[in-house]
């Protein structure tokens, strides 16, 4: 029988990030007792939760339908930030802008 500190202890060896992610699947069933639905859509957004998610999360805990302005308050009140710029592009090039600012 695997323990939750078996798991826990196996975590810690990984290093690709693909074989990780589906070692998550397993800790999320094994420790957390999620479901695959559950685990389905935190791997559809990859951890990362969106407005129309707790828009979704907010009308089933309240029991009826909410308008979007209200999950906004309640980002808003709780000084979380719905977007965030990324630092740096994804495909940016040191050497192309360093090349550019000195032909220009």
């Amino acid at each position: 029988m695997i323990t939750k500190e078996d798991v826990l202890a196996f975590e810690k060896t990984f290093t690709d990030k693909k074989t990780y992610r589906r070692f998550l699947c397993i800790k999320l069933k094994i420790i957390d007792g999620k479901t695959q639905a559950e685990i389905d859509l935190l791997q559809r957004h990859k951890g990362k939760v969106g407005i129309y998610d707790l828009h979704q999360a907010l009308n089933a805990l309240v029991g009826r339908p909410v308008i979007f302005q209200t999950v906004y308050n309640l980002l808003n009140r709780h000084d979380w930030k719905a977007k965030v710029p990324r630092p740096v592009h994804p495909n940016h090039n040191d050497e192309a802008q360093t090349l550019f600012k000195k032909t220009s």
